[in-house]
Order: C-alpha cells, then structure tokens, then sequence
C-alpha cells in the first residue's frame, strides 16, 4: 500500500509513539510523569499507509522514551530475533537490486534489517 500511495516500495508501517495523557493512577509513583509534566501511558504503534493502526503496545509507563518503549515492547523483539513474519527480500519496482521489506520509524529507534530510520541531524555539516 505504501508503493501505490506514497511510491514507497517495500515498506510495511511507520512505528512510532503516541503519549495519551491519563489521570495518576491510585498508588503509583512517578512511571507516569512524563517529561512534559503530565500523566500519561505511551502506546507504541504501526500504522499503515492509510494511517490506520495496524498493531498497537498498550499501556507502557509514560516517563519513557519513545526508544526504551520500542526496544522493550514484543514487536521490536520479534523484530530483532527475527520471529515477525516478514516477507523475504524483493527487487525494487524496474530495478535488478534485492532490498528488504521495512519499517519506518525516527531516529530515537535502533537501526535493524527491517527498521530504517533517518540521519539523526547530529554531526551533519550544511
């Protein structure tokens, strides 16, 4: 759906974190405060090319980062152990090159074999 929408062959979702602000649970400590000073639960997600969620994490603490949220939640596991049901590795569209099947997500995730993320905008001259 990505190719025909946003002619961006071989890419399965965009991964990233929505912080949903939340009322302070009784007896819980500061795992809600997040650094915007609210309550919250992070809930890391996948959405398609139609921005529709296609997987959802729910209820992380929300005083984590987005990357500590991805690397502790089971999709990222998956990922990384190689146990999320990927399709193998295709030519590009009009191309002789086998590139992987990905996902998209910011810099703040782990690069991986199926996770492309952008230049972090550090250390880069004009």
């Amino acid at each position: 759906m990505y190719h025909s929408i946003w002619n961006f062959p071989q890419c399965l979702g965009a991964i990233d974190g929505i912080r949903v602000r939340i009322m302070c649970p009784a007896h819980a400590d500061t795992k809600y405060f997040n650094c915007r000073s609210y309550y919250s639960i992070l809930l890391p997600e996948d959405a398609d090319a139609a921005y529709e969620f296609t997987i959802i994490d729910v209820g992380v603490y929300g005083m984590q980062s987005d990357g500590d949220t991805v690397r502790s939640s089971r999709v990222f596991q998956m990922m990384r152990n190689k146990n999320l049901s990927i399709p193998p590795d295709e030519c590009l569209p009009c191309a002789i090159i086998s590139v992987p099947y990905m996902f998209v997500a910011d810099e703040e995730y782990p690069l991986l074999d199926n996770l492309l993320i952008p230049y972090s905008g550090e250390n880069l001259g004009p």
